[in-house]
């Protein structure tokens, strides 16, 4: 079940971040040990401080998350619980992004194929690239957008 959310609060961000946390460690192996310590708790304040959160739940349980831009129509953030990937949660995810929020942008780590081959199947193509992550990290991005 899909569920928007306009008032994050203690309890639900730390949901939020213990998803992007197990999602992270479990499909980022690129990542050095440092660099996610340094982005976790960037993270963990932003989800604080969203606005918006779009998240899909099994059992009442949230088992992944999207957060968009809707300045830009970017999806800043889509992650699922280590253990519900490929089961059509993300697809739900950014279908409902594309077609109620008006969602086609998207940035990928370059190194993250799964990832990157997820997002060609829902129809993203490569538009350019950053060498750099917007911390200035040598974690190139691939911006995306829908064709």
């Amino acid at each position: 079940m899909l569920r928007e959310i306009n008032n994050i609060d203690e309890v639900l961000a730390e949901k939020i971040y213990n998803i992007w946390k197990d999602s992270v460690l479990n499909t980022h192996d690129f990542l050095l040990k440092e660099d996610f310590d340094f982005y976790k708790v960037y993270v963990k304040e932003a989800i604080l401080n969203l606005k918006y959160i779009l998240v899909i739940e099994e059992n009442g349980k949230i088992v992944g998350f999207l957060t968009p831009d809707f300045e830009n129509n970017n999806i800043n953030m889509l992650f699922i619980s280590s253990k519900m990937i490929n089961k059509g949660y993300g697809r739900t995810l950014i279908e409902y992004g594309i077609k109620n929020l008006n969602l086609n942008k998207v940035d990928v780590n370059e190194d993250n194929i799964k990832a990157l081959k997820f997002y060609e199947k829902m129809g993203f193509k490569f538009k350019s690239r950053s060498s750099k992550d917007d911390f200035g990290k040598n974690y190139p991005i691939l911006h995306m957008e829908l064709k």
